[in-house]
């Protein structure tokens, strides 16, 4: 509910106070899809069996639907930023993971999972 009272907000329109919460929040959503694409990597890099890896719970589709859920609402508290673009990002690998995952191609899993190994982060 407080997403949509943000809706046609203006940073500018903020105080100071308000902006360096929304800047808490936003960067506390960054920090957690950053936390979930590691949770993935690592799973990755523990076996790159597609088998193994459609058994672990949570299941690589849900951690994804969480982290695009996450990145949604950064989108949504109109931080078209730096942060939100990287955690953009993060997501993306981790969708072509899972779509690697589901269709079962071991060479795709294997790439999206160097490109994600090569991301800093930070």
């Amino acid at each position: 509910k407080d997403i949509d009272m943000i809706h046609g907000v203006k940073l500018e329109d903020l105080t100071d106070d308000e902006r360096l919460g929304l800047e808490e929040i936003v960067n506390d959503a960054h920090d957690k899809i950053l936390s979930a694409a590691n949770i993935v990597l690592s799973r990755c890099r523990k076996s790159l069996n597609i088998n193994y890896l459609r058994k672990e719970n949570p299941t690589l589709t849900e951690i994804l639907k969480q982290m695009q859920e996450i990145s949604g609402l950064m989108q949504n508290l109109n931080q078209a930023g730096y942060v939100t673009f990287k955690a953009e990002e993060y997501v993306k690998h981790v969708q072509d993971i899972v779509q690697a995952v589901e269709s079962g191609h071991t060479e795709d899993l294997e790439r999206h999972v160097r490109e994600l190994n090569q991301r800093s982060f930070l």
